[in-house]
């Protein structure tokens, strides 16, 4: 997966990739270490931040912001010997909002690891375009950094909009506020390529929810234009 995406990425393109789970991110990862520095966008409804430290067992898939932020095992993030993929400081995570309390206890060890954290709350109080293009401008004054990698798991959307993910909470994004942050991150010349993640197929029987996610991603990536703030 990482020698495919670094041939996209070398013939100018910015690859859009699909996976069953978020496991995925540690192929995408791969491509930018351990020459390069890139920033990650980490759109999720949880934080998914187990390693040894916080969790006696884990699959890659309940830890691969650990993992890519070099949090883990020696034997996952240090593959190839590209540790870590993703620098901490050069992390930032939004849309986690689950109040079991192993969530809690991540959530208030993302800072002390130096990843960022911005609450749902706190982006919709200055509204989703704003965040999108703070964080774009962010990057795109840090001339340490190469670009930025955006890792998508579908579950940062509410339930009603899109319950076929395998842990769905309440109070996530809407279908326009998830297009407009997108839209703006995808708008930067930083912006290197995205990850789509966590869509059970058997739950969406006429496909509809597949088709949201879709004319989303269509609509955000398609932008020819700045985006109407939300």
């Amino acid at each position: 997966m990482a020698d495919t995406i670094t041939r996209a990425r070398v013939e100018g393109f910015a690859p859009l990739v699909g996976g069953d789970d978020n496991a995925v991110l540690l192929g995408c990862g791969l491509v930018h270490a351990p020459t390069d520095r890139y920033a990650l966008v980490y759109l999720d409804a949880h934080h998914d931040y187990h390693h040894l430290g916080n969790a006696g067992a884990f699959d890659v898939a309940s830890a691969d912001l650990a993992v890519v932020a070099g949090s883990s095992t020696d034997l996952l993030t240090n593959i190839e010997s590209r540790r870590p993929c993703f620098c901490p400081q050069d992390a930032l995570v939004l849309g986690s909002r689950s109040v079991d309390d192993g969530e809690r206890r991540k959530h208030d060890e993302l800072p002390r690891a130096g990843i960022g954290l911005i609450t749902l709350e706190d982006g919709r109080t200055v509204g989703m375009e704003w965040v999108g293009r703070a964080l774009a401008e962010s990057f795109e004054k840090q001339p340490e950094l190469d670009g930025f990698w955006v890792h998508l798991d579908a579950d940062v959307l509410d339930p009603s909009i899109m319950p076929i993910v395998n842990r769905p909470e309440p109070g996530g994004l809407a279908a326009d506020e998830l297009t407009t942050l997108l839209a703006r991150l995808v708008l930067s010349p930083r912006f290197t390529g995205m990850n789509v993640t966590i869509l059970d197929h058997e739950l969406d029987a006429d496909g509809s929810s597949q088709c949201t996610l879709a004319d989303i991603l269509a609509k955000a990536l398609t932008t020819s234009k700045e985006p109407t703030p939300s």
